[in-house]
């Protein structure tokens, strides 16, 4: 047996480069001794008692896979979750434990009968007492029912007694009526209450004995509970509940993503480490496919059998690639290919499954697979791109490599460049540096250019694109991108006391990029800068922002990416998101940003009557709006039983638009919040119409007006102001009003001065007769064109301050001016205090 064991795994020792394979791996010692154990066990019988990977192993096996593997999101912690299973001891149930369990059961069982037995007993003499309790409470309802009857019939005679009384002539007869009226109800009251209380009495006596009887039959229903629960844990076979116990492992481990990510160097290290046996080497689909027919079938099935030679351990063929061994079966299928999919998973929990045989694989295309096989790989684990925070762990050591040349900034600056790079990709980047290191000896050789050049090829070797090229390359076409100071502060996505939602808003036209929070807070409204004028300009933000937030990828889906894949039907189009999408969320951390101009197409109908924009691609249009919806940024929980390491999921979508009508409708279809700006313009543009609906006072003519239904030749009045002839002065309104109210009085109630003369009031803007004249102006109402665009205070009376204005009309204080000049007035003097117009000082101090 040790010898077959050592013919199956010298393959895997070929592997190891060193002679002694524990001496890098102290986790392959630990899994070697166990397999040992599990061999003796197998020999003695005893090979159920001990599992089949030791977890000492496991553990340490993850622990050594991250010295060499940085990874920050759970994929080694669900392959480590996966082998741990192997590691559960499949513990038995002593027998005479279990009979002496029987037997606590069975006489548990037999207690609660006898208690039963006797609660039943006294449940059947309190029920005598109960019943003899309630034959005299229904007696005694009965009496109160014949006393109320009896009650009626008195209070009938009581009431005849009453009416003789009254008809009685003698005072004597009436009293004695009257009493024995009194006598008979104070009588059948007494006996009503009597019964009544007799009655309560009776009731209080039977709730009483009722109450144990509900006390006891709670007490009967429990124990039956119990005593049904005991009978089915009796019932219970140990033989079959063991069975039923043992653990179902799961029969596969499937590590898809990008390719360039390590996933088959995992798998490698992952079943050496811990222990597991290897039926072969590590295969390609490939070499499993052959050209004749049923050789694929024979080859398969032979590597799968050597498994049963070493039962009592846990066996393993790994396959990469395994999408081009397990392709999707539909009606375009190769028949071959659909035989060794049936071969294969009829020796995985099929028709010949071999018990301690896994699959571990690993494939770029997960969405190409046939679905009977992916539903037997319980687990299923994503391997993307590393992080900024891995890239930069990758890159560190070339601070040591040459501090001169390598600095903190420049660590910086190969990790904005290297965004959406695979961890191989990185990896010979760093080993390119290593080498143009020694090229370009003098410090000052090794320029950022160079950077960009050995990463750009790094980026086409490993196919890492960014859009419909690499992000180097477009660094190199815009240098500011990644150069500029300032930056990553500026375009920081960390947000203090803030909740983003995950969904960006790039508005072109306005030149605004605004961050929507979650709950109630305003959206966030920042500047764009004077080159941020495209997709590409606007990289710089995006990359800076993913930065502070480690996101893992990004993502520029525009017309570009759709060419770049061929893909210009409206079905192509759909595969292509869709792969894209699944792909992003696999991430813990992903960012997509979308070019809605380039992608959404708008046509316009130019007629006679009217011009109108619409959306050609409305599906397209749709189905990238239902994404925008699905963008999310967890918040870590608050508690002192938080993780320490929580893994919280961050969906960022970023939108760059620029025509407006797609703007207004994204925005109103996404339900994108507004900004604190656009919220306060809504609040005043409601307080103004509020305003424009409500009734005032015009300042000019005086009368009602609504501002949202006025119209010009509503407001008919004077530019100018009242002037008293006589008085030789200016009037305000309300002075002017007195004084034609008083003649008014005065003309119609009788004038009995001999020496009263009504006085001359006189509108200055035109010369008119104040209360006789139509006004000389027409317009609306409001305040004048003039005082329009002036502030004024809240507490001014505009009025008044309409009045102020009108008195500094200088065409109107000419033509006063010019009138006084022929105008012969009244002997009367000027009244004390009030300055002549006339006058050149008093003319100047009006236009003041």
């Amino acid at each position: 047996m040790i010898r077959d064991y050592m013919q199956l795994n010298e393959s895997s020792h070929a592997l190891n480069s060193t002679n002694n394979p524990y001496a890098d791996s102290e986790a392959t010692l630990l899994g070697d001794i166990h397999r040992v154990r599990r061999y003796f066990h197998f020999v003695i019988n005893t090979v159920k008692d001990i599992p089949y990977l030791d977890r000492r192993a496991v553990d340490l096996a993850i622990t050594e896979i991250r010295q060499t593997y940085d990874d920050d999101g759970n994929v080694l912690n669900n392959i480590h979750a996966y082998l741990t299973t192997f590691c559960l001891r499949n513990t038995v149930i002593d027998a005479n434990a279990h009979k002496q369990q029987h037997h606590d059961w069975t006489q548990e069982r037999e207690r609660l009968a006898t208690q039963n037995k006797i609660y039943t007993t006294q449940v059947s003499e309190l029920e005598k007492t109960v019943s003899a309790k309630k034959q005299l409470a229904e007696a005694c309802e009965l009496g109160v029912k014949n006393t109320f009857k009896k009650k009626e019939e008195s209070m009938k005679l009581v009431d005849k007694l009453i009416a003789e009384a009254v008809a009685a002539n003698s005072t004597g007869a009436a009293l004695m009526k009257r009493n024995e009226a009194q006598r008979m109800k104070q009588m059948i009251e007494k006996e009503v209450n009597d019964a009544q209380n007799r009655l309560h009495t009776i009731q209080k006596e039977l709730s009483d004995v009722r109450a144990p009887i509900r006390e006891l039959e709670t007490k009967v229903a429990e124990a039956d509970e119990q005593i049904r629960n005991l009978d089915s844990l009796l019932s219970i076979d140990l033989a079959d509940a063991h069975r039923k116990l043992n653990v179902k492992y799961g029969r596969g481990l499937l590590l898809y993503g990008p390719p360039g990510t390590g996933k088959s160097e995992i798998l490698k290290r992952a079943a050496i480490f811990a222990g597991i046996t290897m039926t072969t080497v590590a295969l390609a689909a490939g070499e499993l496919n052959r050209p004749y027919v049923g050789e694929t079938e024979r080859l398969l099935a032979d590597i799968m059998y050597r498994s049963n030679t070493i039962p009592f351990l846990i066996c393993a063929m790994t396959i990469d690639e395994i999408d081009g061994l397990v392709p999707r079966r539909d009606n375009n299928a190769q028949q071959s290919k659909v035989d060794g999919i049936s071969v294969l998973l009829s020796h995985i929990e099929g028709v010949k499954n071999i018990p301690n045989l896994i699959v571990f694989g690993a494939t770029n295309r997960r969405n190409m697979m046939d679905e009977a096989f992916l539903r037997r790989m319980q687990a299923k684990c994503f391997v993307g791109r590393p992080s900024p925070h891995i890239r930069k762990k990758m890159l560190a050591p070339l601070l040591c490599k040459d501090l001169k040349v390598f600095t903190a900034n420049r660590i910086d600056f190969l990790v904005k460049v290297t965004t959406n790079f695979s961890g191989a990709a990185v990896g010979a980047l760093k080993s390119s540096i290593i080498v143009a290191m020694d090229q370009y000896r003098e410090p000052d050789s090794l320029t950022d250019k160079v950077l960009l050049e050995l990463a750009d090829n790094a980026a086409r070797e490993f196919s890492c694109w960014f859009g419909i090229g690499t992000l180097p390359e477009i660094c190199r076409l815009y240098p500011n991108i990644i150069a500029a100071t300032g930056h990553k502060e500026k375009y920081s996505l960390k947000l203090p006391n803030s909740s983003p939602s995950g969904r960006i808003l790039v508005d072109l036209q306005e030149r605004k990029c605004l961050i929507e929070l979650s709950q109630a807070e305003a959206t966030l409204e920042y500047d764009l800068g004077t080159e941020e004028t495209s997709t590409l300009t606007l990289i710089s933000r995006f990359v800076n922002g993913c930065s502070s937030r480690n996101v893992d990828t990004i993502q520029i889906i525009d017309m570009n990416f759709l060419s770049k894949y061929n893909a210009f039907d409206e079905n192509k189009i759909f595969e292509l998101l869709t792969t894209t999408f699944e792909e992003c969320d696999e991430y813990n951390r992903s960012m997509l940003i979308f070019d809605i101009d380039s992608l959404i197409m708008l046509s316009v109908s130019d007629s006679q009557m009217s011009k109108s924009v619409s959306i050609s691609n409305i599906h397209l249009y749709q189905f990238i709006r239902e994404k925008c919806k699905k963008a999310i940024v967890e918040q870590p929980t608050k508690g002192p039983n938080t993780a320490a390491k929580e893994q919280l999921k961050e969906r960022w979508i970023v939108m760059i638009v620029k025509h407006p009508l797609l703007r207004s409708l994204l925005i109103d279809d996404i339900e994108f919040k507004k900004t604190l700006q656009q919220i306060q313009q809504e609040q005043d543009d409601e307080t103004q119409r509020t305003d424009n609906e409500s009734v005032k006072q015009c300042p000019k003519c005086q009368q009602s007006y609504i501002p949202s239904k006025i119209s010009h030749g509503s407001c008919h009045y004077h530019d100018g102001f009242v002037f008293d002839l006589d008085q030789n002065m200016a009037l305000g309104y309300d002075q002017a009003q007195r004084i034609a109210q008083k003649a008014k009085l005065m003309a119609h109630g009788g004038n009995n001065d001999q020496n009263w003369k009504p006085s001359k009031l006189m509108w200055t803007c035109c010369l008119g007769l104040y209360g006789i004249d139509s006004p000389c102006r027409v317009g609306i109402c409001g305040l004048p064109e003039e005082l329009k665009g002036q502030t004024i205070e809240l507490d001014k009376d505009l009025t008044m301050v309409v009045q102020q204005h009108f008195m500094k009309n200088e065409a109107a204080v000419r033509n006063i001016k010019e009138f006084m000049k022929t105008y012969t007035p009244s002997q009367i003097g000027n009244v004390a205090g009030r300055p002549s117009i006339t006058s050149s000082s008093n003319l100047s101090n009006y236009k003041k």
